[in-house]
């Protein structure tokens, strides 16, 4: 174990008596000062923060990005958007139970879950137990016309 700033635990702090204790870079954990690291590894720093800002991960998703993404994907491929959303897999008691996955149950049919009971239960169960996300469907073709909120 080496530079890791506890000196009863570190092999070569107990006898190396250095003064500079680990620095915040992970390339260089020993023998450098934090000012020094940071001037010496400027450009990983700047690489993190970069790959930061353009990550596409988001901290925060509103039902509207939902049902903008979903309509973005209709339009791209509407039979792979009908087919999945539509689809639904029997699932088992304990997804049944959970609190927020809407789960559907026709008579005489096993409990079955979809996406749309994911995604919807991602943002919680309205008091009318209805998602936050719903779609119209064309009656004429049964396929989906788009994705929007769910009205009050």
């Amino acid at each position: 174990m080496y530079g890791n700033g506890h000196c009863s635990t570190c092999d070569i702090e107990k006898e190396c008596g250095y003064p500079y204790k680990p620095t915040d870079c992970c390339q260089q954990r020993k023998f450098i000062s934090k000012e020094e690291a940071a001037v010496k590894y400027a450009h990983l720093f700047r690489e993190r923060e970069r790959e930061k800002k353009n990550s596409m991960l988001r901290r925060f998703i509103t039902v509207e990005d939902v049902c903008s993404l979903l309509n973005e994907f209709l339009k791209m491929d509407p039979v792979c958007a009908t087919a999945l959303i539509s689809h639904k897999e029997a699932c088992n008691e304990a997804v049944t139970k959970h609190p927020i996955i809407q789960v559907f149950q026709y008579e005489n049919e096993p409990p079955k879950v979809g996406l749309m009971g994911l995604l919807n239960g991602m943002f919680g169960v309205r008091d009318d137990s209805r998602g936050a996300i719903c779609y119209e469907i064309d009656s004429g073709t049964n396929k989906i016309i788009s994705f929007k909120p769910t009205p009050e």
